[in-house]
């Protein structure tokens, strides 16, 4: 099963960059422009966790773009 996950920073008109990432996996640093979407996929496990970097106004913010924990399902079967 593969997430995809987008963004679309309509509020932050000076946002310079963003970088995503994971324990396995760095997206790597991308340069957005206003009110452009970012979009990024991965295989959804019961342990993924993409935490991203966002720089503007001469800051740095983060945030967990995914977290199986608070997202994914509880399945529960009666035997």
């Amino acid at each position: 099963m593969a997430l995809i996950i987008s963004y679309k920073f309509l509020m932050l008109s000076d946002l310079k960059s963003i970088r995503c990432k994971s324990k396995d996996d760095d997206l790597g640093g991308h340069k957005l422009t206003f009110d452009q979407v970012y979009y990024f996929s991965f295989r959804l496990t019961f342990f993924t966790l993409f935490y991203c970097s966002a720089n503007w106004n001469g800051r740095i913010e983060y945030f967990d773009a995914f977290d199986a924990k608070m997202h994914m399902p509880i399945f529960c079967s009666e035997h």
